[in-house]
């Protein structure tokens, strides 16, 4: 956790793990994760330790918790993290079945500083202020010897998942309400 280089009172996370060797019954052989949180508005925590501090109080003092209080301060927890920027890095790396495979994922929320109730909160304006990037490659031969083998197969065979020179693939993203799956434009509001 460090303080973030986009803005004040914002924290960044972030967290690695990474195992170059496993010897298993399981067919992992290696991973690399990487996982990152930057623009965390920092009156989140201080809104959570709140939360949490309340809960904690109640349960010491073996009364009942107020269901009213604390569904205030979680609301008022949700619409600060609805209101303020966020992004999420995702990057998994794995060694599967003998077949290196890799996941990039990028979530970018841009927020909604204006939104001051959820009664207010348009459908479109949350899928405008999002953007996703997914890019996933599997190793083809690794993949079709694995329990996946049939559920990839009827991807590819759809056309959400391409293969590519011994590679599974699928590119994805939403970005300003646009959703492209392997360079085809889908209609988003066919999951609403």
């Amino acid at each position: 956790v460090a303080p973030s280089q986009t803005g004040i009172n914002q924290l960044d996370i972030y967290q690695r793990l990474a195992v170059d060797s496993i010897e298993s019954e399981f067919p992992f052989n290696s991973i690399n994760w990487v996982f990152e949180v930057n623009e965390i508005n920092s009156t989140i925590f201080e809104g959570y330790s709140q939360l949490l501090g309340d809960m904690q109080s109640f349960a010491a003092s073996n009364n009942a918790a107020d269901p009213s209080q604390l569904n205030q301060i979680g609301q008022e927890l949700a619409l600060l993290l609805v209101q303020n920027s966020l992004e999420f890095k995702n990057l998994l790396e794995a060694n599967i079945y003998d077949g290196n495979h890799q996941l990039d994922l990028s979530i970018s929320w841009q927020g909604l500083p204006d939104l001051t109730s959820f009664s207010e909160l348009d459908i479109n304006a949350l899928i405008n202020a999002l953007t996703v990037h997914v890019a996933l490659s599997l190793n083809e031969s690794a993949t079709m010897q694995s329990p996946l083998a049939d559920f990839v197969t009827n991807y590819v065979n759809q056309g959400f998942l391409q293969i590519d020179n011994g590679s599974i693939e699928l590119l994805a993203s939403l970005q300003s309400g646009n959703l492209i799956v392997n360079d085809e434009s889908l209609p988003i509001d066919q999951f609403f």
